[in-house]
């Protein structure tokens, strides 16, 4: 979940997952709404990631607020 690198898992990473909601690599590329983010792509219905952003890229980082990076 932390998609920002930070090692904390804070309300930037929920930002960045938020702008990049529902894309996939053929959108254009960057942080803003509706942009593409590789480092969100976290996980896909069978665990790894699928190139697309949504609940299942969501939810570790949800579950997981507040805490520290590996």
């Amino acid at each position: 979940g932390d998609v920002d690198f930070n090692r904390q898992i804070d309300t930037s990473d929920l930002s960045r997952l938020a702008h990049a909601f529902k894309t996939h690599p053929t959108d254009p590329h960057g942080i803003g709404w509706w942009q593409w983010n590789q480092d969100c792509d976290i996980s896909g219905p069978a665990g790894v990631p699928d190139g697309y952003v949504d609940m299942y890229d969501m939810f570790p980082a949800t579950v997981s607020f507040g805490s520290n990076a590996g």
